[in-house]
């Protein structure tokens, strides 16, 4: 069975654009990873994306990085095949840290298409109570198993030699922790950092920090966003290299006004009436919003996380048998796509950071990608958080939204 996320990862061959993105290192410089040429792990595309040129000499090398990059910009494989390729030459033990289960089978999938057969890996995500096995079947599908008593001893029993990676999120790491030789982790990766090191979680990866060997395990953080409480967990890891790759590519970007909240849904039917080019992922603020709004239009579905349908709706999505995908934040984070064309924002972000992600969703090295933004009456007084976001990225703001802000904060100064 050909895997669905990497079909759209080799489609990326049929393009070759110029790369409108720098980087910068505080730390020692070390060459670029110019070609794969030098790796005996077959990459899925041919030659790599600035992320991995610049991070695959620091992770063979052994350095801890924390890796700030655009979403899109290939993160994960930069992590995944120095991994790989390490594990052909030593005895690996990586442990891949992500927020959820959509983001285990995707970072799975990633390591299992560019591993060698003696490298074994297990994914492994909570659900409620439960946690649960990502495997492959037979067939070269992903399934799903839970793991109990019985189960457990496979983690137990993982394989010492021939190289291991473990991924999974952080609840099912702490539930099975103890079942895991913590002390022989090699490489620790924390993807998403800012999303998963947050005031609740300090403590836990400070004990996670406590049960590994920090002087012999490799640290590697990666997000397209950072907060200050990565750096606090992280300070304790000592030689901390930090990379930040900055994409400076266009987004092609269109604020449509829907009125008030009532009738705003109107705004984007016509939006798509007018030709608006698909797959398109719109995000709602809940649920129950995409589940109304996936009425009105054919082809179109809703994602809903940890949802036992969740992974065949990102699949159809990809595929393009669902043209119009509903999501919440949730799926802002870290999935990759390779085939959208389009970014709705029918319900504006409450945090900048937020927005990074969804726009980040269409910032693949893809031409012709657009992003809109509906706002109603409701938005004017948060909309500038958008203009704030496009002005930083280089973008004119359109007169009639820099008055609309202008009145909004005069409205807020007399209240004061």
């Amino acid at each position: 069975m050909e895997d669905i996320l990497l079909r759209g990862i080799k489609q990326k061959k049929k393009r070759i654009l110029k790369e409108e993105v720098e980087y910068n290192v505080d730390g020692e410089r070390l060459p670029l990873l110019n070609t794969f040429d030098s790796l005996k792990t077959k990459a899925p595309f041919s030659s790599p994306l600035l992320a991995q040129k610049v991070v695959v000499p620091y992770f063979m090398k052994k350095y801890n990085i924390i890796v700030q990059a655009f979403t899109g910009s290939g993160k994960t494989l930069s992590y995944c095949l120095p991994l790989v390729e390490t594990a052909r030459n030593e005895n690996l033990f990586g442990m891949i840290l992500v927020p959820g289960r959509a983001l285990v089978r995707q970072v799975y999938r990633v390591v299992r298409e560019i591993k060698h057969r003696e490298l074994e890996i297990k994914g492994i995500y909570r659900d409620g109570s439960e946690d649960f096995f990502v495997e492959e079947d037979e067939e070269g599908g992903l399934v799903e198993r839970r793991i109990d008593s019985r189960t457990q001893k496979e983690i137990a029993g993982f394989p010492r030699e021939g190289g291991r990676i473990v991924i999974g999120t952080l609840p099912s790491i702490l539930s099975l922790m103890d079942l895991f030789e913590m002390k022989a982790i090699t490489h620790l990766i924390i993807d998403e950092a800012d999303l998963l090191i947050n005031p609740e979680t300090i403590d836990v990866f400070a004990s996670i920090l406590q049960e590994i060997d920090v002087e012999k395990t490799h640290v590697g953080c990666f997000s397209a966003t950072m907060n200050e409480y990565v750096e606090q967990v992280i300070e304790t890891v000592k030689n901390i290299t930090k990379i930040h790759i900055v994409s400076r590519k266009h987004i092609d970007h269109e604020f449509v006004f829907g009125t008030n909240r009532k009738i705003k849904h109107l705004s984007l039917l016509q939006i798509v009436a007018d030709g608006i080019e698909s797959p398109t992922l719109i995000f709602v603020r809940n649920e129950e919003t995409g589940e109304f709004l996936s009425k009105l239009l054919d082809r179109s579905g809703v994602y809903k996380e940890g949802s036992g349908e969740s992974a065949e709706v990102l699949d159809d999505f990809r595929l393009k048998k669902i043209w119009y995908l509903f999501a919440t934040d949730a799926l802002s984070r870290g999935i990759d796509f390779y085939n959208i064309r389009s970014v709705i924002n029918y319900d504006l972000p409450d945090t900048k950071t937020q927005l990074v992600h969804r726009v980040g969703r269409v910032n693949r090295n893809c031409q012709g990608q657009k992003v809109y933004t509906i706002y109603s009456g409701e938005d004017f007084g948060r909309i500038s958080l958008v203009a704030e976001f496009l002005e930083e990225n280089g973008h004119e703001i359109p007169s009639h939204i820099t008055r609309i802000i202008e009145k909004s904060r005069k409205r807020i100064g007399r209240r004061s």
